[in-house]
């Protein structure tokens, strides 16, 4: 989070300039935004909400299985 907290005051959050910059077309979410931090951080970002659901998921499961 400090990371893309730093990101953000720079400009290269993409998850913070798909909130706070206004309408992009459909492109822009898939595809390459430009910037190669940009589009590292959308990797990123990506990885961190699939990382994130798999690891609910597991926990939820866990927690039914006892």
């Amino acid at each position: 989070m400090v990371v893309q907290f730093a990101l953000a005051v720079n400009g290269h959050s993409w998850p913070a300039e798909a909130v706070f910059d206004g309408p992009h077309d459909a492109g822009w979410y898939w595809n390459s935004s430009g910037d190669w931090l940009l589009n590292a951080d959308r990797i990123w970002t990506a990885v961190f909400v699939f990382d994130t659901f798999w690891t609910l998921g597991r926990a939820a499961l866990s927690r039914l299985r006892r």
